[in-house]
């Protein structure tokens, strides 16, 4: 069997950027450095910030405004238009995640960069659309495209309002959390106006699919799950469009039952690319000047995919006519949500 190595350390994966115009916005949030604060998403999630929580870069404090920007992804579309790539990278290997919701936090004053101070994380507890068991935390390497482990726990917050055994004084929206959610909080300080401030927040807790984690980092995190992919086959792969010209762009491809969103750039397709015995894969490229080309979906269903193990394949994409105009064109162009 062909042994599928990640090796972007010496063959560093090309990417493209954000898609400018249909990227997923930043709220903002201004926060005071000497007390503790917190605030709720428009979507139900809900952040923690004890006191004291941030410095600038070089470790001094931040002598003017702070304010925190964060945003989520919950969607394939929020993938793209975003440019993230959803390949771990672990033990020198790389696997493919699937995602269940991922947010981006930071905090600027007066415009430039910070970092959380020696000892201080942040509390997000995230709505998500989805749900799945097993979750981990993975960090995003902006620079490099790919996700590595994070070092801190995952969290189940779940809450239903008629269906609860919230044995916590309904403050950890369920049994499963236990104490392992106080001692989150107690790790930040247990005086009398953080845990108000947790209180009142939690008031007014959200129904749905809760997650939660301690933020040690200011960037791209994800409640993910790591795709089985002992069926995945590799082929070494080239992509043509239908008039002749070779693709030369990053290619992405998506399945129809993960949410997920995999790149493979040029150097790729020789040694790391793999696809799931899957029927409704979806294979598209999206061009910088906007414009997208698709593999034909009833040709890629009646492809015997065990047969191209190992093997070279010309794999035939049509630039489509007429460029994606915002989001829900891009989706339906590429068949991805």
């Amino acid at each position: 069997m062909k042994k599928i190595i990640f090796a972007a350390l010496f063959f560093p994966l090309l990417f493209t950027g954000q898609i400018k115009n249909m990227d997923v916005p930043f709220a903002e949030y201004p926060y005071d450095n000497s007390s503790c604060s917190g605030f709720k998403h428009p979507t139900g999630s809900l952040v923690f910030i004890p006191s004291d929580a941030f410095v600038m870069e070089d470790g001094s404090n931040c002598k003017g405004k702070i304010v925190i920007k964060y945003r989520e992804l919950h969607t394939r579309i929020d993938m793209l238009a975003s440019g993230i790539n959803m390949i771990l990278y672990r033990e020198g290997k790389r696997k493919m995640l699937e995602s269940v919701g991922m947010f981006e936090i930071s905090a600027t004053c007066s415009g430039k960069p910070m970092k959380l101070a020696n000892g201080k994380f942040i509390q997000v507890r995230m709505k998500c659309l989805r749900n799945a068991d097993n979750l981990q935390a993975f960090f995003y390497e902006k620079d490099k495209g790919y996700w590595t482990d994070e070092a801190t726990a995952v969290t189940d917050f779940s809450y239903k309002k008629n269906d609860n055994n919230a044995d916590n004084f309904k403050l950890w929206g369920n049994s499963s959390v236990g104490n392992t959610a106080i001692q989150n909080i107690e790790l930040e300080g247990n005086d009398s106006a953080y845990m108000k401030m947790v209180n009142t927040m939690m008031g007014s807790l959200p129904e749905g699919f809760i997650k939660g984690m301690n933020v040690k980092t200011m960037g791209i995190h994800n409640y993910d799950f790591v795709i089985k992919d002992e069926k995945a086959i590799p082929i070494i792969a080239k992509f043509k469009l239908k008039t002749g010209e070779d693709i030369t762009e990053v290619v992405r491809v998506a399945y129809t039952k993960k949410n997920t969103l995999i790149q493979y750039s040029p150097d790729d397709m020789a040694e790391r690319f793999v696809l799931l015995p899957e029927k409704g894969i979806r294979i598209f490229v999206y061009y910088e000047d906007g414009s997208v080309a698709i593999m034909n979906q009833e040709e890629l269903d009646k492809l015997n995919l065990s047969n191209l193990r190992g093997k070279e394949h010309t794999f035939l994409l049509e630039k489509l006519p007429a460029k994606p105009k915002d989001r829900a064109a891009l989706a339906e162009a590429t068949r991805i949500k």
